[in-house]
């Protein structure tokens, strides 16, 4: 194993943000890796086997590694340096008292999928990220395609929808677009594009930069 690939240790733990499946690590590490060594502090909601989470404690050399599930037996997984927390995280109380409690330097969702859940996860959890830290959100297909029905499409808007939303309020710096009037209004949305330096969009995620300090858009 190449403890210094981040997709080649997510290989080996068989977690589904390799290659082999999302591909999700190579763009996380190319984010992440000035801070592989610092001493950080990384959430993860939804465990499920626990191979994230492994790959988090091989990859990360330094970091406090968090994981919250809401079922018992990935909660009681045991790891060699993560926590793991029971928790609902469909719940915006828990959300957001949780991530008071936390502080994380990243914040990766990858829990239910259901859009509602999304989108409470970001509104209730970002505002507690560090200032130049990160929130990522995964699974986005869920918002397209043949997975647009239950148990994801729990409301009227998609996740994909609302952080394409966010992203107009970022790119636009709050001026008006076409884009914009075309999808429904977020006040909250645009209270936290203050907080956003940048977006990257990649296939089914999206890694969201928090700002050292917010942005004017008057």
């Amino acid at each position: 194993m190449d403890s210094s690939s981040l997709d080649a240790i997510g290989e080996t733990f068989n977690t589904d943000k390799s290659h082999v499946k999302h591909d999700y690590l190579r763009f996380y590490q190319m984010h992440l890796a000035d801070w592989q060594h610092e001493k950080i502090k990384f959430v993860e909601l939804g465990i499920n086997e626990g191979g994230s989470i492994r790959t988090w404690e091989t990859w990360f050399s330094n970091a406090d590694i968090v994981g919250v599930d809401f079922r018992e037996k990935w909660v009681n997984l045991e790891f060699d340096r993560a926590r793991t927390v029971l928790g609902d995280c469909g719940d915006r109380k828990f959300l957001r008292e949780f991530s008071a409690k936390e502080r994380p330097f990243v914040l990766l969702d990858d829990a239910s999928h259901s859009w509602s859940h999304q989108i409470a996860c970001f509104e209730e959890c970002f505002d507690n990220v560090i200032p130049g830290g990160f929130f990522i959100m995964e699974d986005l297909n869920c918002s397209f395609g043949n997975l647009r029905r239950e148990p994801f499409s729990d409301q009227w808007t998609d996740a994909f929808t609302y952080f394409s939303r966010l992203n107009t309020y970022v790119c636009g710096k709050g001026q008006d677009h076409p884009l914009r009037r075309a999808m429904p209004e977020s006040k909250r949305a645009r209270e936290l594009s203050v907080w956003v330096d940048w977006m990257c969009f990649y296939r089914s995620t999206v890694v969201i930069k928090k700002r050292e300090k917010e942005f004017s858009l008057k």
